[in-house]
C-alpha cells in the first residue's frame, strides 16, 4: 500500500482528496442542506398564510370595532328570520294567535282548518294551507287581514270573499298559506303487520 502511494505523484494525491472532499461535501448538502431547504420553505409559505388570515382578521375587526352591538344586531335579524319563516308550526298555536289577533280588533275568529296533508315546495319549505272565516266590521276584518299579511309570520293570503248570515253578520272567509322549514303535518307511519298467529 506505502509502494502504491508512493508511485502516485503529489498532485495526483491532492486531485483524490479534492474528489473525496466534493464527494462528501455533496452528501451533506443532499443529507442536510437539501431537506433543510425544503423545510425552510414550507415554513415560509405557513408563515404567508397565517399572516393572509391575520390580515383579514385585522381587516374584520377594523371594520367591526363594536363588536358587541353588531352581534347583537345580527342575533335580531336571525330571531326575526325565524319567525317569519320558523323550523315548525302547529294549528292550535296558530289558533291561538290568531284568536288573540280578532280579539284585539273586535272580532271573532269562528274557524281555522288545517289541510289533511303538507307536500314540500321545490324550494323546500312545506306550506301549511289554512281556510279562516272571521265575524265582524267589515273594516276592522280588513285590518286584522293586513295585520295578518304584514305580521311577523310570512303569510301568503290566496282569496278573500265576504257574506253576511241570515242575522247579517258580516262574515269573511280567507284562503291562505303560512310556511315552515319542517313538515307540521308529516304523513303517518303505517302500523307494522303482525303475523298472522299459528293454528
Amino acid at each position: 500500500m506505502k509502494e502504491l502511494l508512493s508511485e502516485i505523484s503529489v498532485n495526483t494525491r491532492y486531485m483524490l482528496l479534492f474528489l473525496l472532499a466534493l464527494v462528501f461535501s455533496s452528501l451533506i448538502v443532499l443529507e442536510f442542506v437539501l431537506p433543510l431547504r425544503a423545510e425552510t420553505a414550507k415554513a415560509e409559505s405557513q408563515l404567508q398564510q397565517a399572516n393572509a388570515k391575520l390580515a383579514a382578521i385585522q381587516t374584520f375587526a377594523g371594520q367591526n370595532k363594536d363588536y358587541a352591538p353588531f352581534l347583537k344586531l345580527q342575533t335580531l335579524k336571525l330571531e326575526e328570520a325565524k319567525k317569519k319563516l320558523p323550523d315548525t308550526v302547529t294549528v292550535p298555536e296558530l289558533v291561538s294567535e290568531y284568536a288573540r289577533l280578532a280579539s284585539v280588533n273586535g272580532l271573532s275568529l269562528d274557524s281555522l282548518k288545517p289541510p289533511a296533508e303538507v307536500k314540500a315546495e321545490k324550494s323546500g319549505v312545506f306550506p301549511l294551507p289554512l281556510k279562516m272565516t272571521v265575524s265582524g266590521d267589515y273594516f276592522k276584518l280588513v285590518e286584522f287581514l293586513q295585520q295578518i299579511e304584514n305580521g311577523t309570520r310570512f303569510t301568503n293570503i290566496k282569496t278573500v270573499d265576504f257574506a253576511a248570515d241570515n242575522k247579517g253578520i258580516l262574515k269573511m272567509n280567507a284562503d291562505f298559506t303560512v310556511y315552515t322549514l319542517k313538515n307540521p303535518k308529516p304523513p303517518a307511519k303505517a302500523a307494522p303487520k303482525t303475523a298472522a298467529p299459528a293454528k
